[in-house]
């Protein structure tokens, strides 16, 4: 994919369009650029509600992206996939 995107980037239209000029799935490499971060920051305000809801709402979000990437490349075991950044 040429460009980027800030939110929800389409990795399978990627992947299609490859195809149109790839031979095989093998013969494609994607790199995987996100804008969160790849990691889970320390929890350390533990002792009141708000903070509570905050990290909820922070596993939520970064589980719920890995996963996404997780099914993309089950959906997707031949293609070469790079980097993930």
């Amino acid at each position: 994919m040429d460009g980027g995107t800030v939110y929800n980037t389409n990795l399978v239209s990627g992947v299609e369009r490859c195809r149109e000029t790839a031979d095989e799935d093998k013969d494609i490499t994607l790199d995987i650029i996100i804008c969160d971060s790849p990691t889970l920051g320390a929890w350390t305000d533990q002792g009141n509600a708000v903070s509570n809801y905050l990290r909820f709402n922070a596993l939520k979000s970064y589980y719920d992206g890995v996963a996404d990437i997780y099914l993309f490349k089950q959906a997707y075991p031949d293609v070469n996939f790079r980097y993930y950044l």
